[in-house]
This record gives C-alpha cells, structure tokens and sequence, in this order.
C-alpha cells in the first residue's frame, strides 16, 4: 500500500537532494526505510525543517481521518450522505 509520508534522507545517490534533507512525498510504504527512484523523487516536496511547524503539518493538519472526511464532503454533492455521517458523530460524543 502507498501512503502519503514524510521521509528524512539518510542516503542519497542523487545530486539534489543530501543526508538529512526532509521531503513529503507519496511514495512511502509502511516501513522504516523507502528507496525512491528518480520518477518519485521528482514528485517529492522538500520540507522546511525551520519553519517552526511540526512535520507532521505536511500531511495536513486534518489528520488522516479529516482529510479523508474532507475528500468525502467534497464529492457527495447533496450533503446527505455528509448530514447522516455527522449526524452519528455527534451522538457517539
């Protein structure tokens, strides 16, 4: 399964990125170490690491539940379906 993930360098045999660069990519898998290739790297954004923000803050501050909700919200075009799922949110609150 690929995921969305933020990855720190630990080896890199390419020129543009070095050892301790920190990238968001969606190349990741559930594992400790990843191996991109040229393709995914070029798909890879690189982090600032003194912006003051939490890391994490580049898979989104919504967490992984709340984008997919987010995503979800935005296609169902009726907001019924969206309604009934609050709905039952609420009551388990």
């Amino acid at each position: 399964m690929w995921l969305l993930g933020v990855s720190q360098v630990v080896e890199s045999k390419n020129g543009d990125w070095k050892v301790g660069d920190v990238l968001e990519h969606n190349a990741t898998k559930w594992q400790d170490y990843n191996v991109l290739d040229t393709a995914a790297l070029a798909r890879a954004r690189r982090l600032d690491q003194n912006s003051g923000l939490p890391l994490s803050t580049a898979l989104g501050v919504l967490g992984m539940p709340g984008t997919n909700f987010f995503f979800f919200v935005s296609l169902d075009k009726n907001r019924l379906l969206t309604e009934s799922i609050l709905h039952l949110i609420c009551k388990k609150v």
